[in-house]
């Protein structure tokens, strides 16, 4: 896959997004999973930026709060 990995705490959170999401005759499960990881990569991009030597796990990690920044975003698309 891409190669990341959600951080501790990710996981149900995305799960308790993912719950929410209204499953109207628009809803596609697999568009809005790829735009909400699209989202989190973005922002964990911008996390990771002001790192002066990020490591491999910051790189591949992803936290909770990429998934709080993301999830809003993608549900309005």
């Amino acid at each position: 896959a891409m190669g990341y990995e959600c951080g501790p705490g990710t996981g149900p959170l995305l799960k308790e997004h993912f719950d929410a999401v209204p499953r109207d005759r628009s809803f596609g499960n697999a568009r809005l999973a790829r735009q909400v990881v699209e989202s989190m990569v973005t922002r964990q991009a911008g996390r990771i930026s002001s790192l002066a030597a990020p490591t491999l796990d910051d790189l591949r990690i992803l936290l909770p709060a990429d998934v709080t920044a993301a999830a809003p975003k993608a549900v309005s698309q």
